[in-house]
């Protein structure tokens, strides 16, 4: 019988064919944690005595800058320290979202297993990597050994046909399979993507999937490596790009089959990011506080031009609030050098340096009791963006666009049909 990608992945770490089930013992390739999170598990880690196992396959990244207070500020400090004491040289003092930036880096490539203190980690998915979210105590016992266990996922197959339609994105298939699997119908589970809907879907739609794979409980997100995956690395200097397929044999507790074509704008409403429905089953009349454009699931340079799309020569309703936070500080320069930001900025938008903002309800964009936030974030739990009492929906960077301009939920679809000039 052959093998899933998560099978196959895992083999080449253990050096043998290892089965869905087995508990293995695997070497790590990276481990990337951020100021938030290092800061809880490095003084039991120096109790011990040791450098970390290695310091080239160690990435930090100080994500929450600037600091939002002087205790914070405190953590950041402490982070920088430890990477220069430790000899790690991929640190990123200027803000960016961890699970972006090391795919931004270059430090990521088909084959790897990566591990992140972020659940979201499961992003490098894209990648054809084994890449999953871990605690604090295992990242310590990373950081010492260089090595974890696992119990390799069983997979579902996720076949994806079609085409997305105009005005229609990654993010709206995302919460579509969201819809069909609910929010632990992969628990502990690879949700494996294939079929000729994911080959046309390009590196950053890719990454946009494996994101949301953890809000259906998956242990990862795992794409093959194709043409596009290797013409992606390669663009960051890689070499040798190993293009990685399953078995046509492979076993699979189920499969999932997904028509793009007559997938239309989503909105998952609160409070689960599988409640998504059509935007017009939501209908117009829910007024909006606040639009956020950014995170893992919607900040890339790709979604930022889904909003310029919407945005270019309109404003934003004075009602609203339309925060940008590009998710890497690549993706700042590019949004910037390519004249992204000055759409935005010119629609009313209050653009932020690159970092994870208000996603999780830390600074830059929080909300109050009662605000209404569209977002095009992974995320719309009670409490996710500041007060239990807000209210988040989950779009995509289209959609939010269009809801900061009409102050209310609405079709993307109904701007991208006029296009105004700058």
């Amino acid at each position: 019988m052959g093998q899933t990608l998560a099978e196959k992945l895992l083999s080449v770490k253990v050096g043998r064919a290892v089965r869905a089930g087995e508990i293995v013992d695997v070497a790590v390739d990276l481990a990337y944690t951020w100021e938030g999170i290092l800061p809880i598990f490095r003084a039991d880690f120096e109790s011990f005595g040791r450098p970390v196992w290695d310091p080239e396959r160690i990435a930090i990244n100080i994500d929450h800058f600037p600091a939002p207070n002087p205790s914070y500020a405190e953590l950041i400090r402490e982070t920088v320290d430890f990477a220069h004491r430790q000899g790690i040289r991929n640190l990123s003092q200027r803000g960016g979202v961890p699970n972006q930036q090391v795919i931004d880096a270059g430090l990521c490539r088909p084959g790897m297993v990566v591990v992140g203190t972020d659940s979201h980690a499961v992003t490098v998915g894209a990648l054809c990597a084994f890449s999953t979210g871990i605690g604090t105590t295992e990242m310590l016992s990373v950081f010492l050994t260089g090595a974890i266990w696992f119990r390799v996922p069983e997979s579902i197959r996720l076949l994806v046909r079609g085409h997305l339609g105009h005005g229609v994105t990654p993010k709206d298939l995302a919460l579509a399979t969201a819809r069909r699997l609910g929010t632990d119908g992969a628990s502990y589970m690879a949700l494996e993507g294939g079929g000729p809907g994911i080959a046309s879907l390009g590196i950053s739609g890719r990454q946009t999937l494996c994101n949301l794979a953890v809000e259906m409980g998956a242990k990862v997100g795992l794409l093959p490596s194709d043409d596009r995956t290797v013409a992606f690395c390669e663009a960051l200097g890689m070499t040798e790009i190993e293009r990685i397929a399953p078995d046509p044999d492979a076993n699979y507790v189920k499969t999932v089959e997904l028509d793009l074509d007559p997938i239309g704008p989503l909105v998952a409403a609160p409070s689960s990011p599988a409640t998504g429905v059509d935007v017009g089953e939501i209908g117009k009349g829910i007024q909006v506080d606040q639009a956020y454009i950014g995170t893992c699931s919607g900040g890339r340079l790709e979604d930022l031009h889904f909003a310029a799309e919407i945005l270019r020569g309109r404003q934003v309703h004075d009602r609203v609030r339309l925060v940008v936070v590009p998710t890497t500080e690549y993706v700042y320069k590019e949004a910037s050098a390519d004249g992204t930001l000055a759409i935005l900025a010119a629609a009313g938008a209050t653009i932020q340096n690159a970092n994870c903002g208000a996603c999780l309800g830390m600074h830059q964009g929080v909300l109050g009791a009662g605000d209404v936030c569209i977002s095009s974030g992974n995320r719309n739990y009670p409490g996710r963006m500041g007060h239990r009492d807000s209210a988040i929906y989950l779009a995509s960077a289209y959609t939010v666009a269009a809801s900061a301009i009409a102050g209310e939920i609405v079709d993307p679809r109904e701007f991208l049909r006029t296009k105004l000039p700058l």
